[in-house]
Parts: C-alpha cells; sequence; structure tokens
C-alpha cells in the first residue's frame, strides 16, 4: 500500500509540474523575443542576408537567378526562430524579465541606439588589427628567411 501511495504521489506531482513548466517556458519564449526586440537583435537576420546577398551578387561566378532564389527562400525571421531557443536555454525567467526591463529604460534604449556605430568601428578596428598583424607575421618570417643559412648544395662526384 505505501508503494501504490508513493506512485501516486509521483504522479501527481509529475502532472502537476508540467503545465508550470511549459507556462516557464513559453513566458520564456515571449521574453526572449521581446529582449531580441528590444536590442535590435531581432533585427541580425535581414543584416546578415544584407551582407550575404552583397557577397553573392558581387561575385560574378555565382549565377543571378541563384542569388535571386537563395533571397527568396531567406527569411530573418528563421534566423529568429533558430536563435529563441539559445536565450530560453541559457537564461532563467528572472534575467530574461531584468533584461527586458533594463532595455526599457533610458540607458537600456541609450546603449541600443549607440551599439550600430560601436559595432561599425569595431568591425574596422578588427579589420586593421588583423591586416596590422598579418604584416607583423610577414615581415617575421621573411626575416627568419632571410637570417637562415643557405642550404648546402650536393658536392659534385
Amino acid at each position: 500500500m505505501k508503494r501504490l501511495s508513493t506512485l501516486v504521489t509521483i504522479t501527481l506531482a509529475l502532472l502537476l509540474a508540467t503545465p508550470a513548466a511549459a507556462a516557464d517556458e513559453a513566458a520564456k519564449d515571449a521574453l526572449a523575443r521581446e529582449l531580441m526586440t528590444l536590442t535590435g537583435s531581432a533585427d541580425m537576420g535581414k543584416q546578415v542576408m544584407e551582407a550575404m546577398m552583397a557577397q553573392l551578387t558581387s561575385n560574378p561566378q555565382i549565377p543571378q537567378d541563384y542569388a535571386d532564389k537563395f533571397l527568396a527562400l531567406a527569411k530573418p525571421e528563421h534566423l529568429v526562430e533558430m536563435v529563441v531557443p539559445l536565450y530560453v536555454k541559457a537564461y532563467d525567467l528572472k534575467t530574461l524579465q531584468a533584461a527586458v526591463d533594463f532595455y526599457k529604460t533610458d540607458a537600456g534604449e541609450a546603449l541600443v541606439a549607440a551599439m550600430p556605430q560601436i559595432t561599425q568601428e569595431s568591425m574596422v578596428l578588427g579589420q586593421q588589427w588583423g591586416m596590422d598583424l598579418a604584416a607583423q607575421v610577414q615581415a617575421s618570417m621573411e626575416a627568419e628567411a632571410e637570417a637562415a643559412p643557405e642550404p648546402e648544395k650536393p658536392a659534385k662526384r
């Protein structure tokens, strides 16, 4: 009898917990979407598509009909649908709510407003940094090659 009582208790606990967990996941999903909208992350798919299309259309080896079909299939909202579960998995309900609340403040809105310019300038700096590093590596390798002794030529017989 004790075993039956334990099984009934466990079953009831699982049944009651499932709707609460589902409601929590739905709330996290909604907050993740709102957060992505407030931060501009939801527009990321559009930006990625525009960059990809610029690359596709500038490459003469890619036929125009390929680029047209790619664009027809590429819907930025699909990327949002793929990213929302990452937010839901990474953050709890309290954190998502706090982030949404913050990005609705003047300070949060100011951060979001400045982010495109910061991102653009960061990309330029990153490209310059990469080119500088490449030049340093090339110069170092050339110096090593010049300093290396000439390989010995095989003796003639």
